[in-house]
């Protein structure tokens, strides 16, 4: 591996983490590549190889898509791999039946936090919240790990962002996720705007990027 990483990575001043945990979405988000399906078999086996690289966590799919991606989610939950098997999810109570009917470990949920996808879906700041809330209430009851993702979060503002997101911690979630959704933020804005986060959440910050 060390012969493919520009050995100037580490003369910069990059203070990671010591334990980074790789969600991999190549299942899902992956396969809204243009021109990209896979089939029930071809999501197997891409989910065996990254259980044999160790990849900590796989989002298998989005249940509620269809049947058809059900049974590929269940295929690989039987499959009994090490890396835990996620999936994603609406703020909706049907979409967290879907994940425990998958029989996987956990899921993320999601729902627009920005001013304009607060415009398109005619909701409040604090009817998302609520909503939000709710369906995480929901999701831990039922004993999955749970994701809380901010869909548009690096468009959103930084103070509803941060009450979202405590709010969320308060709900004991397992991380939150800040989702990138249309790449809009540089790499100087993103440690910007983890570090204003940092000051209130404790708990794990998952990024989600697109380019």
């Amino acid at each position: 591996m060390e012969d493919y990483i520009s050995p100037y990575n580490k003369k910069a001043k990059c203070n990671f983490p010591k334990n980074i945990t790789i969600c991999d979405t190549t299942l899902r988000d992956g396969e809204q590549t243009p021109g990209v399906s896979l089939n029930e078999n071809e999501k197997l086996d891409i989910a065996i190889l990254l259980d044999k690289l160790k990849i900590p966590q796989i989002e298998a799919g989005f249940p509620p898509v269809s049947e058809k991606e059900k049974k590929s989610i269940k295929n690989i939950v039987n499959e009994g791999l090490n890396s835990k098997t996620i999936t994603l999810s609406r703020a909706k109570k049907e979409d967290i039946d879907a994940s425990l009917e998958c029989g996987v470990d956990g899921t993320i949920i999601f729902i627009g936090t920005s001013e304009i996808q607060l415009g398109c879906k005619k909701l409040s700041q604090e009817e998302v919240i609520i909503k939000s809330m709710d369906i995480i209430d929901y999701a831990k009851e039922h004993g999955l790990y749970v994701g809380f993702s901010a869909e548009d979060a690096t468009r959103t503002d930084l103070n509803f962002l941060k009450k979202i997101y405590s709010e969320a911690q308060e709900r004991k979630v397992d991380r939150v996720h800040i989702a990138d959704t249309v790449g809009a933020i540089t790499p100087q804005g993103m440690e910007y705007l983890i570090k204003e986060l940092r000051k209130d959440i404790k708990i794990d910050i998952n990024l989600h990027c697109h380019n």
